[in-house]
């Protein structure tokens, strides 16, 4: 759990059956909390670290990583495919990367398709003309899956629109 802060998702996933759960958070206050807290929950183990050095770790140590918060605190724009999808996609990240846009809490509008539906993306990362939240303030969510022999900045995004996006 990169970026675990405070929050009670980590000790949920036990709950459900999760039974190792390594939770990264650059603060070492609320490391300390954490480990204080959860003393008991031996699935859970809590370590400072700066989430864009995890070198400690060899490739291969988890089966997946589940950013909590990690990528709105380094990020300038809220959410915006265009602008997240480049970091993800940097060199030497091998991700499938599926975009799922959830209304924010309490959103009372209408939305037009169901939020376990992917929203699909160009090639570079944008949602297609048109494609407009019906939320303003929706959350996006990204999904990456590690591929093998693949290289980051040619990693494929699944949903593709087929228009090619020449706006860079």
């Amino acid at each position: 759990m990169i970026g675990c802060g405070s929050a009670l998702m980590s000790e949920d996933m036990v709950d459900d059956g999760y039974m190792e759960i390594v939770n990264i958070d650059i603060s070492s206050v609320v490391i300390e909390i954490m480990r204080k807290k959860h003393f008991d929950i031996p699935q859970l183990q809590y370590m400072q670290m700066d989430v864009r050095d995890m070198s400690i770790f060899s490739d291969e140590s988890f089966d997946c990583a589940i950013d909590k918060g990690t990528l709105d605190s380094l990020m300038i724009t809220y959410g915006d495919p265009s602008v997240r999808v480049r970091h993800l996609n940097q060199p030497g990240c091998n991700w499938k990367i599926v975009l799922y846009i959830l209304p924010r809490p309490g959103f009372n509008g209408k939305t037009k398709r169901s939020v376990v539906d992917p929203v699909p993306m160009t090639e570079s990362g944008r949602l297609p003309d048109g494609f407009v939240p019906e939320d303003p303030d929706s959350h996006y969510i990204y999904v990456c899956k590690k591929l093998q022999g693949t290289t980051g900045t040619s990693s494929p995004t699944i949903h593709h629109v087929d228009t090619q996006d020449t706006s860079e």
